[in-house]
């Protein structure tokens, strides 16, 4: 088995490093010089990766931090809808009374807000952006996602960059990478 991995495993970066290689994909000769070269040319990226990043391979993720944020963000009313949402219709309300109504416009904005924030983190995963920030950056990244997605602004006129306290190059950095598989789906 790990035979036939590391021969698919050597044809796919052959072919990615533009290379055609010699044999179709799956039969590569596993006893050859060309697979011992790829053999030995992964197992050195391995070591470079894991020299990278320190042996550490326990990564922290950006959940809770995101859900800390946007629970600070609306503690301190720093944020509010650009239009605000409808009221709710006389009609939604029951024989039960008014405390069967739909949640109100915060509860309602905290639950979107973390929500499309850890649909975002979650995309963020499929990114190497673990290796070039820390988990309370992408965590600010994915909350300012979330808050443009839902239509969301900063009151009394402020920057998110005040709000967030985040770099605006990081902030693009993060985004970009983030939505560029997204793009790509597409």
């Amino acid at each position: 088995k790990q035979k036939e991995v590391m021969a698919g495993a050597a044809a796919t970066a052959a072919a990615a490093a533009g290379r055609n290689s010699p044999v179709p994909i799956g039969y590569l000769d596993t006893k050859g010089k060309e697979f011992a070269k790829l053999k030995d040319r992964i197992l050195l990226l391995e070591r470079v990766i894991l020299h990278t990043i320190g042996f550490e391979l326990s990564i922290d993720h950006p959940y809770k931090f995101l859900v800390e944020q946007v629970k600070k963000m609306l503690v301190a009313r720093q944020v509010e809808y650009i239009t605000p949402p409808p009221p709710p219709s006389s009609s939604t309300s029951t024989a039960a009374g008014p405390s069967s109504s739909p949640p109100s416009n915060m509860a309602k904005m905290t639950n979107e807000l973390v929500q499309y924030a850890m649909n975002f983190a979650n995309d963020s995963m499929h990114t190497s952006l673990c290796l070039q920030f820390n988990a309370k950056t992408i965590a600010l990244a994915c909350v300012y996602m979330s808050v443009k997605f839902t239509k969301v602004r900063p009151t009394e006129g402020k920057m998110w960059s005040d709000i967030l306290g985040i770099e605006m190059e990081a902030l693009a950095s993060i985004s970009m990478q983030i939505m560029e598989p997204l793009a790509d789906k597409k």
